[in-house]
């Protein structure tokens, strides 16, 4: 039997809040070589700098359920370190989602990928601060992908403290 590497890998980061009207949090994402996505509100500074990659927000919900959304997604990402910025003008809560999809492989006539996840809810950032959170991601169907919180960073100063939080799990699918 033959076995071929099928190349449909992805990594996607779903944010969320909850209010409608004009977002309360910003997102930059930067990829292990350095290349950014996302817009910083402190710094009013956007940057579209993946190949492949594209980010939306959505907080008028016609539902009117209170939420503001928004997502990142890359396809084909690279082997490594994630940094993912929140970014507060204001205090405000937030959750996040990470899904990976890694390289498949084709055996005789089944495709074998794995899927994993990571969330982070209801984590409190403050006003003028930046929330540092660091994506392990593998296109290594055995790995998962994994993120951890790291301090907030404020915009005048540098908070020291250590964050940790009890509601980020990683699973596989």
């Amino acid at each position: 039997m033959r076995t071929t590497a099928f190349q449909w890998v992805k990594l996607d980061i779903v944010f969320r809040t909850d209010n409608n009207g004009p977002p309360n949090v910003g997102v930059v994402m930067t990829d292990p070589r350095g290349r950014r996505i996302g817009f910083d509100p402190l710094t009013k500074h956007a940057w579209q700098d993946l190949p492949v990659a594209q980010g939306e927000m959505n907080c008028d919900d016609p539902d009117g359920a209170g939420a503001c959304r928004g997502s990142i997604q890359i396809c084909g990402p690279l082997t490594g370190t994630y940094t993912l910025e929140l970014i507060a003008p204001e205090t405000t809560a937030y959750s996040v989602s990470i899904c990976a999809r890694s390289k498949g492989l084709i055996d005789g006539n089944s495709l074998q990928s794995s899927r994993s996840e990571a969330d982070l809810n209801n984590v409190i950032l403050r006003a003028r601060s930046r929330d540092v959170v660091l994506l392990n991601y593998s296109r290594d169907p055995q790995d998962n992908v994994t993120a951890q919180l790291q301090h907030s960073l404020h915009a005048l100063k540098s908070d020291t403290r250590s964050h940790g939080h009890p509601d980020l799990e990683a699973r596989k699918k």
